[in-house]
Order: structure tokens, then sequence, then C-alpha cells
């Protein structure tokens, strides 16, 4: 929280955009309380997009620039690649969510996208390979 606190217009990020993939984001805006305090929201430019986003809802989407966005995966999946089936916890807030059997259908450095079906059709979500409370072999 006190590496939020600090950050300014013009600063970089990785964020976590709404298919699970970290990109390195710029703010564009912080705002703040009439107090001077800051409320959590962030004005961000993303991969072209421009969105208002609450590090208060949604902590775990932040990181230091280049901490996830650029990593490569050092774990015991940074092997796998397209077609490779895993387990993945898609909604990893819900303490109800289980591990559902997916496929791995794209990989961008440590980062992969994988493709479950969960009581309707086929969705996916990106996830770091090393990200073990999200995915498992």
């Amino acid at each position: 929280e006190k590496e939020f606190l600090s950050l300014r217009q013009g600063d970089r990020i990785d964020h976590r955009d709404f298919n699970g993939m970290f990109a390195v984001a710029e703010i564009i805006k912080v705002y703040y309380h009439t107090e001077g305090k800051q409320t959590g929201k962030l004005k961000i430019r993303q991969q072209g997009n421009v969105r208002i986003v609450n590090y208060y809802q949604s902590r775990h989407d932040f990181a230091r620039e280049g901490a996830i966005s650029q990593r490569s995966a050092k774990g015991a999946l940074s092997g796998y690649g397209q077609g490779q089936p895993v387990e993945i916890r898609p909604f990893p807030r819900d303490a109800n969510c289980g591990w559902i059997t997916g496929a791995i259908t794209k990989r961008n450095g440590g980062q992969v996208q994988v493709a479950y079906c969960s009581h309707g059709p086929e969705q996916s979500k990106w996830v770091h390979l090393d990200n073990e409370y999200e995915l498992r072999a």
C-alpha cells in the first residue's frame, strides 16, 4: 500500500486487465479526496485503452512495472506451452471457486492464456505460469 500511495501522474505500473493479462499501464490521473488523501482510484492508459481502476477493490491487479508483465516463468510450469492441459482457478477471490480443467491456448513470456469451460460456453483467462494460487498442472 505504501508504494501505491506514492504513485503519481506519469508513473508506469503493471496492471491486470479484464482478461487477466498483466501489461504495463501509464497513470494519467490520481484521484484525491478533498482532504488531500488518495481515494484509491487511478485513471490509466493500458494497451491503448483508458479506464478508471480502484486499487482498494483489486489490489492484486497491481504490481511494479515489469514485475509480472515482463517476468519469465521460473517455476514447475515454466516449460508449459500451447495445447498443454492445466487446472485453473478463474475466480481466485471467490473462496468457493474450485479448480477447473483447461488447456493453454497462447503464451506471452511467462503468461499464458488458458481456455476452460465452467457452467456454459468456453471462456479464457490469462495467468502467469508461476502463479500457484491460480494455476497448476
